[in-house]
């Protein structure tokens, strides 16, 4: 029999258990409202605000995935109920490039072994691959693009929340988006000129003062100079002096044999009265040097007598001479070196800084040169502060202080806090399921201090095989993790009830929605198989990936056997009884590592 009129008998649109991976498992997608979750899913999804951190140890395909999706659904139900207390989904679960990134610093430095990469990864490392990811996400709301997250509700006015942040906390953004912005396909000077317009923090600037004092002296020295030299070889010649004669009393006489008579004090003459006769007066002959006299009007009433004016000396020129020109011009271009060496002493200390700073974080893609060009336009204080214990031996704790401004500026954009959902820690490339590497991957950020930020949960999916090492572990990692504190789940395990209604929940999504009948696991069985048996079936295939694979494989096996005309709709008790048996075997063999699935 055909297994798609088997399933067109039932109403039903399409296969319900032919998925096994959940994020391509479309029925899961239209089943997260209604679909029965994990008993403990609760205690996993713990509250939003203040977000709360909590560990699962489960088995492939016990349905890790999936609740890191329910999760998600959960998160952007919230968000769109309460838009402005929001929370961040920040999802870690693509390790490879943080991987890669370190992977590639080491083999610069001629350490190729994969385990001893592992070995050496620092929770420094996962700080900043977090960091990028929700910086990432801050950007874009910054720039009012629209959210490709999958919690993420748009705000309103991005704009004006940011203009009414504090300049501390816009310049903590600058200083974010510079370390840790990696937004793909977008040039980084663009994205960063159009933030640095919506943040309008007045303090970033390209040049300096020092820059701008050094240009200035330059040029001036360079004016000096060539004043210099073009005038040293030039002769002084005085300034000429303009002499005037003083129309006022005091005027000294002498006679044409040049004897002094005494001062004559002649009447006002009036400005006003007009002349009957025009007269000039000559200076005399016989006084060499002497100024031309002023024409006086004539009057009747007063005598005419001869006004001479009295020679003055000239005034001296004020003497600048090539010598104080070359002795200014040489303290400007003493001056000039002074600035400019301190100017270059400035850019190889910012350069080293971008050196150390690239090395100290691997995971950035970031190179020398773009640190520079963008540190540059950074207050220098926000560089001290931050950016120098980031490359020092302060790495760790000035990366909990960056996290602590995150989450402060994302509390002025209407946000209550992150989550961070861990999973696929066993499909890296570099790791490839191995127990060991798993561990050195994880282990560092199994830290108390890290999992119990403020305003910061993590949500991590582990691999069982995870939690067999950690029995191990000494009590002094105990200590360290404080695993009492994180809300552990270990093992991750449903029961044969709870399968049964997964598996009936999802019967109902793929139904036809013009059919009025409900439809149950029980109906697609004989009246011999009852709830109980379906239900303890269920039970030994541990987990929805292996249930689901069960239901399918007799679906397949019920048609394999039936003929087409006969065209019986009903699964037999013995074809339940033999694919369970053979699929209980393969899970057996599959937790004790014998087969791949």
């Amino acid at each position: 029999m055909d297994v798609e009129s088997f399933l067109a008998h039932y109403g039903l649109m399409q296969n319900p258990f032919d998925a096994e991976e959940a994020r391509h498992d479309s029925v899961l997608a239209q089943s997260m409202d209604s679909s029965p979750t994990h008993p403990q899913f609760g205690k996993i999804f713990g509250q939003l605000n203040p977000p709360s951190t909590s560990v699962v140890f489960g088995e492939k395909g016990s349905g890790k995935t999936a609740i890191r999706l329910m999760i998600a659904h959960r998160i952007k139900s919230e968000n769109q109920q309460h838009p402005d207390q929001q929370t961040m989904l920040v999802v870690y679960d693509d390790l490879n490039p943080m991987l890669d990134a370190v992977c590639h610093q080491h083999r610069r430095g001629k350490s190729a072994d994969v385990d001893v990469i592992l070995q050496d990864l620092r929770l420094e490392d996962h700080q900043d691959a977090i960091l990028s990811i929700a910086v990432t996400k801050l950007v874009d709301i910054a720039c009012e693009k629209a959210p490709a997250d999958e919690a993420m509700v748009t705000l309103n006015r991005p704009d004006q929340r940011i203009r009414k942040m504090p300049r501390r906390l816009r310049v903590a953004t600058a200083l974010l988006a510079v370390l840790y912005d990696q937004q793909q396909g977008e040039d980084v000077a663009g994205r960063w000129i159009k933030l640095r317009r919506k943040l309008r923090c007045g303090g970033i600037r390209r040049y300096s003062l020092l820059r701008i004092a050094a240009w200035a002296t330059t040029i001036l020295a360079a004016g000096l100079l060539m004043t210099y030299f073009l005038t040293r070889h030039a002769p002084a010649e005085p300034l000429a002096v303009v002499t005037a004669v003083s129309r006022q009393p005091a005027l000294l006489a002498q006679t044409s044999n040049g004897d002094e008579k005494d001062h004559i004090d002649p009447a006002p003459i009036p400005e006003e009265t007009e002349p009957t006769s025009p007269a000039a007066v000559a200076p005399p002959k016989n006084m060499p040097g002497a100024d031309p006299v002023i024409p006086i009007k004539a009057d009747e009433n007063i005598v005419s007598q001869p006004v001479i004016t009295v020679p003055q000396e000239p005034i001296a020129p004020v003497d600048i001479s090539p010598t104080m020109v070359l002795t200014l011009g040489g303290t400007m271009l003493a001056a000039t070196v002074v600035l400019w060496l301190l100017w270059l002493q400035g850019q190889f200390t910012l350069w080293r800084l971008c050196r150390k700073t690239c090395r100290a974080m691997p995971t950035i893609k970031r190179t020398p040169g773009q640190l520079r060009q963008l540190f540059a336009e950074l207050p220098r204080q926000e560089l001290v502060r931050h950016v120098l214990s980031i490359a020092g031996m302060e790495g760790r704790n000035s990366r909990y202080q960056l996290t602590h401004l995150l989450i402060q500026i994302l509390g002025e954009l209407g946000f209550t806090g992150i989550i961070v959902v861990v999973d696929h820690v066993d499909e890296p490339t570099l790791v490839t399921g191995m127990p060991q590497r798993m561990r050195s991957l994880i282990w560092p950020m199994l830290d108390n201090k890290f999992l119990q930020q403020d305003g910061l949960g993590f949500k991590m999916l582990l691999p069982i095989e995870l939690s067999h090492i950690l029995h191990r572990e000494s009590p002094q990692f105990f200590q360290e993790a404080r695993l009492d504190k994180q809300r552990v789940i270990d093992p991750l395990t449903w029961s044969g009830a709870t399968l049964y209604d997964l598996c009936t929940s999802r019967l109902r999504v793929c139904m036809d929605p013009q059919r009025e009948r409900t439809l149950s696991l029980t109906d697609l069985f004989e009246t011999d198989v009852t709830r109980q048996i379906l239900a303890d079936a269920l039970d030994q295939m541990r987990q929805p990936r292996d249930a689901f694979k069960f239901l399918y494989q007799v679906i397949q096996e019920h048609c394999r056997m039936i003929p087409q005309d006969q065209a019986c709709h009903k699964i037999a008790r013995p074809t339940l009884e033999m694919v369970r048996r053979s699929q209980s075997q393969r899970v057996d063999d599959l937790f004790r590592g014998l087969t791949p699935a």
